[in-house]
Formats: structure tokens, C-alpha cells, sequence
């Protein structure tokens, strides 16, 4: 059975007081010796719209009431090209892995030993017995299930959620009810052994967050390449700044003097001028020449 916390509404605050009470038949008599070893109920708590795993549930037990304390994990995982998984809120939740590698189990035991687990009810059939019944079904469901749980590649299924609900549990039971409460409200033709009692709640409303990052951006990846190039070559952002300011003053140098050169060689040009033109006027003065 699977209640929605949506018929619920929201809590009005955190503990006992504000918990959602469940008061459970377990209707033993009918319970089948070769399936059932225990008496009890197995609960779970998942998220809205994701497949009820009870291999992660508790056990609660006949005639006890137990408190059912929850704590909120959420995990964000990043997606292609870091973690593979579905960003598709959408997806109904009978497409989620795990459903799906369970009806990988379920076919390859149906079709190489012609027996069915204790748990296949969405293919139950009274043609197929279960592998419970006889030994060496049973051995040959075993030996199916090591194969498929060992090598799951060959069952092609979706990928997980990126964006995942967890609710982390803590229980506490006592003896329920007390003999005087058993003495004032209980008949005594019921059985308190039939029924057990659960009463679920937040501990607290905030919640701790998981999020995958990236291991480096752009920007880190910018820095480690100037880190490995400083640790190399012995340069930094001072050193480059450094170098730049060396070579404007060189050229700015080189420039002045290439003007100096110029000025000096222009000068020396009209200094020889000078001097062959007086050494020409001195020329024409003298009678004998």
C-alpha cells in the first residue's frame, strides 16, 4: 500500500505532536508459513513519485507503537558529461531503475527456471509456481540472480534522477497499547498482536543539500595553466608586466638615439658644407691661384 502525503497536507510543525498516525491490521491468519517468517509490516518513506524500495525500509512489530522520526536529504548531481542521469522531473516513477533491473530478475527467472519470487505480484500467475516451493527452483533463482546482479549491463534501463529526496529515519518503539489503555478502549475478543501503531514526523524542517560542482571552470583552468607556467619558466603576472615595461624602454630608448644619430649626422653635413664653401671663398681671394 502507498499513502501520499499529499492527503496529509503539510505538517503544522516538527515532532510527535504534528506526526501522521497509522494504526495497521496485520491480519496473521492469513499469512502464508512458506513466504512470511515474521509477523509485522515493512514501512518505507521515498519520495512523491519514486519507486517504494523496501529493502531500505524499517520493520515495525505487532503491539508495539513506534515513532518514526525523518531527516531531509536532498542530492543535485550535475549530469552529461560528469554523472550520468536523468534530468526529466517528469518520468513516471514505474520507468526508475530500480523497478526495472527487479523485471530483468523476474523475466530471466521465469524463463530459465519456471518459477516466480515471493514479491513478483505485478506477474503473478497461478500457472507459475514460486522458487520457494522447491529446492532446486530455488537454487536455480538464486544462481540467476548472482548472474544478473553481478553483470546488469545486458538489462537496459533508465538512468537515475538528477535531482533526488532522501529521508534519513530514526525509530523508536514501546509497548503498545499499556494494559490500563488496553483495559478502557480495547474488547476482549481483539487481539492486540494484530495490529501495530506508527506515528511519522519531521525532526526538523531544514534539510541538509548534496550538490555535485565541477571540479575546475574556465577560470581555474586559466590559473593552474599560469601556475604551471610560472612553476616552469619561473614567470608570474609581475614578471610579464615586468618584461613589457623592459621592452617599451628599449624601444623608446633605441628610438631616442636613432633621433640623436640623425641630428648629429644632419649637423656634421652642414658643418663640412661650411667648410667647403669658406675654403672656396679663400680660394677666389688669392691672386695666385
Amino acid at each position: 500500500y502507498t499513502l501520499s502525503a499529499r492527503r496529509f497536507g503539510k505538517p503544522d510543525g516538527i515532532g510527535i505532536y504534528n506526526s501522521i498516525e497509522l494504526r495497521m491490521s496485520l491480519d496473521t491468519g492469513n499469512y502464508c508459513a512458506s513466504i512470511s517468517e515474521a509477523e509485522g509490516v515493512r514501512v518505507t518513506v521515498h519520495e512523491a513519485g519514486s519507486w517504494p524500495d523496501p529493502n531500505t525500509g524499517v520493520t515495525l512489530a505487532p503491539a508495539m507503537s513506534h515513532s518514526i522520526g525523518l531527516k531531509t536529504k536532498k542530492v543535485k548531481m550535475l549530469g552529461w558529461p560528469y554523472t550520468p542521469c536523468e534530468k526529466d522531473k517528469s518520468r513516471p516513477f514505474e520507468d526508475s531503475p530500480e523497478p526495472c533491473f527487479d523485471k530483468c530478475v523476474v523475466r530471466a527467472t521465469m524463463d530459465e527456471c519456471g518459477c516466480k519470487f515471493d514479491g513478483s505480484i505485478k506477474y503473478d500467475s497461478f500457472e507459475i509456481p514460486y522458487c520457494a516451493e522447491e529446492e532446486e527452483l530455488m537454487k536455480c533463482a538464486e544462481a540467476v540472480e548472482d548472474r544478473w546482479m553481478e553483470d546488469l549491463d545486458d538489462c537496459v534501463c533508465p538512468l537515475e534522477r538528477c535531482e533526488q529526496t532522501k529521508y534519513e529515519v530514526y525509530r523508536s518503539s514501546a509497548r503498545w497499547p499499556g494494559d490500563k489503555k488496553r483495559a478502557l478502549d480495547w474488547g476482549e475478543d481483539e487481539n492486540p498482536n494484530e495490529y501495530v501503531q506508527a506515528q511519522i514526523y519531521f525532526q526538523e524542517f531544514s534539510y541538509e543539500e548534496f550538490k555535485e560542482v565541477p571540479d575546475s571552470n574556465f577560470v581555474q583552468m586559466l590559473s593552474s595553466i599560469g601556475g604551471s607556467l610560472g612553476l616552469c619558466l619561473g614567470m608570474s603576472l609581475i614578471s610579464v608586466g615586468e618584461l613589457v615595461e623592459l621592452c617599451s624602454l628599449l624601444i623608446i630608448r633605441a628610438n631616442r638615439h636613432r633621433k640623436e644619430r640623425a641630428k648629429e649626422r644632419k649637423a656634421q653635413e652642414e658643418e663640412k658644407k661650411k667648410r667647403l664653401l669658406s675654403e672656396g671663398s679663400e680660394e677666389m681671394k688669392d691672386p695666385t691661384s
